[in-house]
């Protein structure tokens, strides 16, 4: 197989104590029986990327991916490294013990496809996952108050959250999530079932966020084209192409070529209309 092609909340807490990045996947295969999910992947991420994309078909391993920054999954084969090189340094395999696992996603925030929320007020839903942190509570209402304010909720922290439509209840998911202060927002195709209205705000939510790394999981290629720095492409669960977003879309490597005619995204070398 070919090798890859190469070439925030706005107040940000200290997260000396959050054993996050650098992240080092080395030749990292997941296997369950006789079927791979992901194979011989290799990639690392540093405290400055930005928003990355992992863009790739549905079945092309970016959950699997994904389960693996989070600790969620061991490697079958390779290793996965958290904060990697330094004292506070994680290393999987072996499984996580519930303490690393603990400490580990102390820094990260998770977002997935459809909104998981408590049946409680908008800020009992912030506040209960801001509990584990155990901030003073002048801390906790402004960090609530911030990210409310940062995805567009502002003002509505006393409504029921099961009152939210579907765009504002993934919005208050985001929140809750950028209010730990991640040093890693881990975003697993979170704007896939909103109308494009809410896409977008969450979109913009996440682009306002400058002090945490992103992986953006999406199966839209405009997508990772109007949000993402740099572009991780899966196929088959082998990571075909890591690029900066811009050399990506427009030299894409013959891997995604057809992944991106697909979606009329395949342009030319020379800025131009889709090909």
């Amino acid at each position: 197989m070919s090798a890859p092609e190469t070439q925030n909340p706005r107040r940000n807490a200290d997260k000396t104590d959050q054993p996050g990045l650098p992240l080092v996947l080395e030749e990292v295969s997941v296997r369950r029986g006789a079927r791979s999910l992901v194979s011989a992947l290799s990639f690392s991420l540093r405290k400055d990327e930005g928003i990355v994309a992992l863009l790739g078909a549905n079945g092309a391993g970016k959950t699997t991916t994904l389960r693996l920054v989070h600790g969620l999954v061991a490697p079958s084969e390779g290793v996965v490294r958290w904060a990697a090189g330094s004292a506070r340094e994680i290393v999987s395999p072996p499984a996580l013990s519930a303490s690393r696992a603990r400490r580990l996603r102390a820094g990260q925030g998770f977002v997935s496809q459809s909104p998981v929320l408590l049946a409680r007020s908008v800020a009992r839903n912030m506040s209960h996952a801001l509990a584990p942190l155990g901030l003073s509570r002048d801390e906790r209402r402004a960090r609530v108050r911030d990210a409310l304010a940062l995805v567009g909720l502002a003002g509505c922290e006393t409504r029921a959250a099961g009152s939210l439509s579907a765009g504002e209840a993934q919005r208050l998911c985001l929140a809750r999530a950028l209010a730990r202060r991640p040093a890693l927002l881990l975003l697993d195709e979170a704007t896939a079932f909103l109308d494009a209205k809410h896409a977008r705000a969450i979109e913009a939510s996440v682009t306002a966020a400058r002090d945490v790394v992103t992986i953006f999981v999406t199966q839209d290629p405009a997508q990772a084209r109007r949000l993402a720095r740099r572009v991780l492409f899966i196929q088959e669960g082998r990571l075909r192409a890591d690029m900066a977003a811009d050399d990506f879309f427009a030299s894409p490597p013959s891997a995604a070529r057809g992944y991106l005619r697909d979606h009329s995204l395949l342009v030319a070398a020379n800025g131009g209309a889709p090909a």
